[in-house]
């Protein structure tokens, strides 16, 4: 009774739902880890790791283009104005949107089912044989499959969201990547295309947690296509421009996949799993504050009132700040060792690990300016402002390509220079990102950013410190890392160090945000309710 209360309980607070996303994906991205280490495993560091990363490529474009594009930024704001003022025109929009996105969806499946040889061939350059070329156009066709799936699920999750039910939109990642690991085990025996057979079973799992609460919310589906529905046609004036976002950074992640195929079809595997460890604080941190921070900044621009949505923000920014430096600095100091925990195996070479945490050294810097510029689209989003991110990413975006490109073709950097590209790009986004909203907000106070951002950067540089002298004088004198007990001791011992020094000095420093924790902490024994609280379906607070 206790879970299943939990279960149906909404999270009111950016607190109560950041701390819900936050744990869930923490688990989701711990099961990616084991995914990717099941591939090392079955797989090593060889050519059928890269060619399901490089048959992803393609259709996940085309999903984050249909649904970040519209279900998380334009569709979120209407749906909510909507049901402050009807109810029943809210699930018309929703079963508009729903109805037009698969519509686009099955267009794009279509030719690109069609067209799966010539895409593949352009994705790897003609770098592989005859038989893993069909075997990457047959993952190509099955993982379509899967984006369907997962579109729907999606577009449920979203709408869950802006009841704010968090749960279960939360846990469906979790299900995704249980499904997909099976699949992993299964394909060791069987061969590497049943990895996207089980990505299919993992997308179906997505779909399936969330169905038993759409009946609490009442979601009401029809079958409604007018696509010159007032609220529909105000949604896609917020939809284009984020369309455009999206489609910039997408684009770049394509190219980025093409010039890591350059260099070599097996160093797309080793990029992933650096990308998938940066994932870990990006997903924990920066995806559930800023997802939950969304929601109500929709609220507070709703009733125009600025000075609140600028408190809000900040407050939320900071406590992003106070979480995400620290674990980046982590991943930085202590990026051979993780990539050795995560992904070492007798069949993943000490030249792949290498390689892999080069990469994570410049994604590790990058783990800030991107999870704060989340929030900060997040926040322009808020206030129906999509053209500033359209043009700050466009500008970036091609800044990215044009630095990926000078450094694998003109410089011949190794596959790291990717991420060096990246690391650049990212916080030139976050500048721009920044200045714009705060001149839009009417400038940010010293004291409520330039100073605690400062106090958090200070403790963030000694707590590295401390990580990274025991970690050298254990590792030499003291500690025999061959044996994975032993790596794994001393990348404990050397986090928990400077974690606990990080601390102490945000503590000395008197560092607002410090207090989270304890909020946190007091918050968990609240998760399990005595009882059922009574559903409510009345519209958001203004609050």
């Amino acid at each position: 009774m206790a879970i299943k209360n939990l279960f149906l309980r909404r999270q009111e607070s950016i607190i109560s739902a950041a701390s819900v996303i936050g744990i869930t994906l923490l688990a989701s991205s711990f099961l990616g880890l084991l995914k990717n280490r099941l591939f090392t495993q079955f797989y090593g560091d060889g050519l059928d790791v890269g060619l399901f990363y490089i048959a992803d490529r393609v259709p996940n474009f085309i999903f984050s283009i249909l649904v970040v594009g519209s279900f998380s930024a334009a569709f979120i704001p209407v749906f909510t104005k909507c049901r402050k003022k009807d109810e029943g025109s809210a699930w018309l929009l929703a079963s508009q949107t729903l109805n037009a996105v698969l519509l686009c969806f099955f267009v794009l499946a279509i030719l690109l089912f069609i067209f799966a040889p010539q895409v593949a061939a352009l994705q790897t350059s003609h770098k592989i044989g005859d038989g893993p070329f069909e075997t990457l156009v047959t993952m190509l066709r099955i993982m379509l499959l899967a984006q369907l799936i997962l579109i729907i699920s999606n577009f449920f999750s979203i709408t869950l969201q802006s009841f704010k039910h968090f749960l279960a939109p939360a846990l469906a990642p979790v299900l995704y990547n249980l499904g997909l690991i099976v699949g992993i085990v299964i394909s060791s025996r069987l061969g590497i295309v049943y990895a996207a057979w089980g990505m299919v079973a993992g997308a179906t799992l997505h779909l399936l947690i969330q169905l038993p609460l759409l009946s609490r919310i009442k979601f009401s589906y029809r079958q409604y296509l007018n696509f010159k529905y007032a609220p529909f046609l105000e949604m896609l004036k917020l939809l284009g421009p984020r369309t455009l976002v999206v489609g910039f950074t997408q684009l770049s992640l394509l190219i980025d996949s093409w010039l890591t195929a350059w260099v070599s079809v097996a160093a797309v595997g080793p990029y992933t799993f650096a990308s998938q460890l940066q994932n870990l604080p990006l997903g924990v941190f920066g995806a559930s504050i800023s997802q939950a921070l969304f929601t109500t900044l929709s609220q507070k621009a709703l009733n125009e009132d600025l000075e609140e949505f600028k408190k809000t923000f900040l407050t939320s920014f900071m406590q992003l700040a106070f979480l995400v430096l620290p674990v980046a600095a982590v991943l930085l100091v202590l990026r051979v060792p993780m990539v050795r925990l995560a992904f070492g195996s007798a069949k993943f070479s000490w030249e792949a690990t290498l390689t892999t945490s080069y990469v994570l050294a410049f994604l590790a810097l990058a783990v800030f300016p991107q999870a704060a510029s989340w929030s900060l689209v997040k926040a322009y989003y808020a206030l129906h402002d999509t053209k500033t991110p359209l043009k700050i990413s466009s500008l970036t975006t091609l800044l990215n390509i044009t630095i990926a490109l000078i450094f694998i073709r003109a410089f011949h950097f190794g596959v790291w220079g990717l991420s060096l590209a990246y690391l650049i790009s990212c916080s030139l986004e976050f500048g721009g990102l920044l200045f714009y909203l705060s001149r839009k907000l009417g400038g940010f106070k010293l004291e409520h950013f330039a100073i605690p951002l400062f106090k958090i950067l200070i403790a963030t540089f000694v707590m590295a410190g401390f990580l990274y002298l025991p970690l050298k004088r254990l590792d030499l004198f003291v500690i025999d890392t061959s044996r994975t007990i032993n790596l794994l001791g001393l990348t404990v011992i050397a986090g928990i160090l400077g974690l606990t020094i990080y601390l102490i000095l945000t503590v000395v420093l008197r560092v607002t945000e410090v207090t989270l924790l304890w909020r946190l902490l007091r918050k968990f024994p609240k998760l399990l309710p005595t009882r059922t609280p009574e559903p409510s379906y009345e519209p958001l607070p203004n609050s």
